[in-house]
């Protein structure tokens, strides 16, 4: 080795050995000959004076990306050294005292890595996107961070990419065929409706089968928060162009972490953060219509023609006349030449617009996002129509080297109409199916018909056309979802991060029923409904986080994070109901005007939850990993003597890609085997279902005193429902992973499952309680299989794209014989 120190002609050696550039070769050269860095293990000891040849000097650039955008954060090491700064926010480094012949390597997660040799003093680089699905993507699941090439379970990832400008007021849609082992089924039409979504089918009979949500590592209240309608969803308010990332977790390796909510799956949901560089200003518009899908044959309604043939075939059938067949069809209108198609009437050609816009930038200590957005969407049935105002701001700020701060904020506001979904004439649907082609939906000026005596018109089913145009069925949604984290590098690798989250949730429902026709006709004389409810979730999460370096030469290292975690939702909620309304004011439909009085509810429910846990991973360069976690979880859902609970999971990788011998095959460009084992919990029941209840009211009144009814018997020995997994996957790359396959089998053995049985006395039903029958047990094993095609259009731009996803249904069989435990 060359080791040269270059000297001024008139330096004294004194002034040279006490300089800090031989100080700091003497202290390099002395850690080299120790064997610190890779190579050096033989090296002897040296001895440094002024005669020894070492050269130093100084190298700097800038690193852009494919499309010439600055990159902060890349790694600029020199090779086979520990020795790396890394770019600013303009993406300039500079990297001083390189010796003589050596080698760069410039590395970022996402980014094909270079290496180019030393030879000058600036070196301007260039990196490209590297489209490996397999790589270094960092999942961050709110306890962990870790890559995709050292995840030990089953994870999908849908980029936010394939999420934008989707024709879709929810998420759970744009995950349809892009996740195996996903369904999100639509059973309704109005936009913005809940949607069940199912991850490796179904784990429990009466819990809920939906995943946890988690968003930006709160764990958010989703599915229908509402008290009247039926098809509303609390998630309908997170604007899709947000979306930076969605991660599904399916296996005990993946969601054993989230404890006694994981039993039924996770799905990670990452918004938006800001990358330093020159604040970019995107603007977004997209439009579009939609139709009802055709009927089938033997599913269309009859027409007139049709209908009036019917008529008459049926009253000459049941013995009619002639005669009176003609009275009955002139008086049901078959011959007045004048008939509807109510399909046609209540159908609509839908339509959808959204538009937004976004800020991403920031410097070297400071980024930011934030957007704005509009999301409205007729349905194809009249009455049914949402809008959707969005916002959210991200803000990430280095305080100094070793204190980060992290802030977020979500808000949005829905405003949904929503025709019942029941077999009333507020639904048109069923009222279209019900009314005869010759009742007429107009009267012969252009009005709506809202007559309700003659055959002609409505004296049953009513017009669904002025039930719409005058009823109202309006919610109004409010939501904020804000997040704080402060993050702290007590010493060298030692984390202290502290989280907290709170989800405010309002919903104000509004019902009026006109007094002409419909439901609120007739004795009600109109009828006004008001529900309000309020739920504020709050999360608190404080965890430390070590990596230790158990060979750093080889990539050889070690993780372990312990952590607390508290959790509470309040629920309140209040309606009021009044009849009697002035039919000569339309407009008149505050619950104020209501002439009548009916009545007044409110109640409010509460649910908490108290968690400590701990991680542990070892890596050991990236082909062989191991991950094990503990979870201990406290729910206010279970009685006492059984309020606490355990889950565990233990997993293994290996990344056949990284060992030698792979390169000697010319299939796969990537091999990756995984397994894992462990329990996960369902507490998704009721807040008291386990505690003996009484009701007060007008109901459990005597003589004009109130009293109190039981009317929960409960169970104070339920407890939890418990999955027991086992999952075993495959990865396979091709053409360099541009194509990806992924096979696993899993088996989920469910213990302790919940029902609601009934009891043979008073009381009709009881609600949960512990049970081992009729299926104690659940079992069921499965295998799923997908591919994806990763493409490369252009620089800088690669399409993930699933070709293919299926599973294989469970089977489900019962283990022991049954055998019930009760309370009386």
């Amino acid at each position: 080795m060359d080791r040269t120190i270059h000297i001024g002609k008139n330096a004294r050696l004194s002034a040279v050995r006490k300089s800090a550039a031989v100080k700091a070769t003497a202290l390099c050269i002395a850690v080299m000959s120790a064997g610190v860095l890779p190579g050096t293990a033989n090296a002897r000891p040296v001895l440094v004076t002024a005669s020894e040849r070492i050269i130093l000097s100084q190298i700097s650039g800038n690193v852009t990306d494919d499309e010439g955008a600055p990159m902060p954060g890349v790694v600029v090491a020199i090779t086979g050294t520990s020795k790396a700064v890394i770019t600013d926010g303009n993406g300039f480094y500079t990297l001083k005292d390189v010796p003589e012949g050596a080698t760069l390597t410039f590395k970022m997660v996402g980014y094909v890595t270079r290496q180019v040799p030393a030879n000058q003093s600036v070196i301007n680089i260039k990196l490209e996107k590297d489209i490996k699905t397999l790589g270094e993507v960092v999942i961050t699941d709110g306890y962990r961070n870790f890559t995709s090439a050292t995840s030990t379970g089953s994870i999908n990832t849908v980029n936010g990419s394939s999420l934008e400008n989707k024709p879709f007021a929810n998420f759970a849609q744009s995950l349809q065929g892009q996740v195996a082992g996903l369904t999100a089924p639509i059973t309704s039409g109005q936009p913005g409706a809940n949607m069940d979504i199912r991850i490796r089918g179904v784990s429990s009979l009466q819990l809920s089968n939906n995943p946890l949500i988690v968003i930006d590592g709160m764990i958010v209240n989703s599915g229908q928060l509402t008290s009247y309608s039926t098809t509303s969803n609390a998630l309908a308010g997170l604007n899709q162009n947000d979306i930076d990332r969605i991660d599904v977790l399916k296996d005990a390796a993946a969601t054993a972490v989230y404890g006694s909510r994981g039993a039924a799956g996770v799905i990670l949901i990452t918004t938006k953060r800001g990358k330093s560089g020159k604040t970019q200003v995107r603007v977004d518009a997209e439009g579009g219509v939609s139709s009802e899908i055709p009927l089938p044959k033997a599913g269309k309604m009859l027409n007139a023609e049709q209908y009036a043939i019917m008529f008459r075939e049926a009253l000459a059938n049941g013995g009619s006349t002639p005669a009176q067949i003609e009275d009955l069809a002139n008086s049901y209108g078959l011959n007045s030449g004048k008939s509807n198609d109510w399909y046609d009437l209540i159908t609509r050609t839908g339509k959808q617009q959204q538009y937004n816009v976004s800020l991403n930038g920031g410097g070297e200590k400071t980024k930011f996002f934030a957007s704005a957005g509009y999301f409205g969407q007729e349905a194809t049935t009249i009455g049914a129509d949402l809008k959707r105002i969005s916002g959210l701001v991200n803000l990430d700020h280095q305080i100094n080297k070793r204190l980060q701060l992290s802030l977020g904020l979500n808000i949005s506001n829905i405003g949904q109409n929503t025709p019942t979904t029941t077999n009333f004439s507020s639904n048109p649907i069923w009222a279209a199916r019900g009314l005869r082609p010759f009742q007429l939906a107009y009267n012969d000026d252009g009005s709506i018909n809202n007559s309700t005596s003659g055959n002609t018109n409505f004296p049953g089913i009513y017009n669904p056309l002025w039930t719409t145009e005058n009823d109202k069925r309006f919610l109004s949604m409010f939501k904020t979802l804000g997040n704080a984290k402060l993050r702290y590098n007590i010493w060298d690798k030692l984390f202290f991060t502290s989280y907290v989250s709170a989800d405010y949730n309002t919903l104000e429902e509004t019902t009026y029923l006109n007094p002409v026709m419909g439901d609120g006709g007739g004795t009600l004389k109109g009828r006004s409904r008001n529900y309000y409810s309020r739920f504020f979730n709050w999360l608190t999460r404080n965890q430390l986080d070590y990596r230790y370096d158990i060979d750093a030469a080889k990539d050889f290292y070690a993780t372990a994070s312990v952590g607390y975690e508290a959790q509470r939702s309040k629920e309140y909620k209040m309606s009021a109901d009044g009849i009697g309304f002035p039919s000569s004011h339309s407009g008149l439909t505050a619950l104020g005007n209501a002439g009548t009085p009916q009545s007044v509810y409110g109640d409010y429910s509460n649910y908490s939850f108290v968690s400590t846990y701990g991680n542990a991973s070892v890596n050991y360069q990236n082909k062989y990993a191991l991950n094990a976690s503990l979870r201990r979880d406290g729910s206010s859902r279970f009685a006492s003597n059984n309020r606490f609970a355990t889950f565990w999971s233990v997993g293994g990788t290996w990344n056949l890609h990284e060992e030698a011998f792979f390169e000697k095959q010319g299939i796969f460009s990537a091999l990756k085997l995984r397994s894992s084992y462990g329990t996960t919990g369902n507490a998704s029941l009721g807040n008291y279902q386990w505690l003996p209840q009484v009701s007060y009211g007008l109901g459990s009144s005597y003589a004009g005193v109130i009293g109190q009814a039981y009317n929960v018997i409960g169970n104070i020995d339920l407890t939890w429902e418990t999955s027991r997994k086992f999952d075993v996957g495959a990865d396979f790359g091709f053409a360099k992973n541009r194509f990806m396959l992924s096979v696993d089998y899993y088996y989920n053995n469910i213990d302790g499952l919940i029902r609601s049985v009934p009891t043979s006395s008073p009381p009709a039903s009881r609600p949960y309680y512990r049970t081992w029958a009729p299926w104690p047990t659940k079992a069921g094993n499965s295998c799923s299989v997908e591919i994806s095609s990763a493409a490369k259009t252009s620089p800088g731009t690669v399409i993930s794209t699933p070709l293919s996803t299926g599973t294989k249904s469970p089977n489900c069989r019962p283990i022991r014989p049954c055998r019930t435990v009760t309370s009386t």
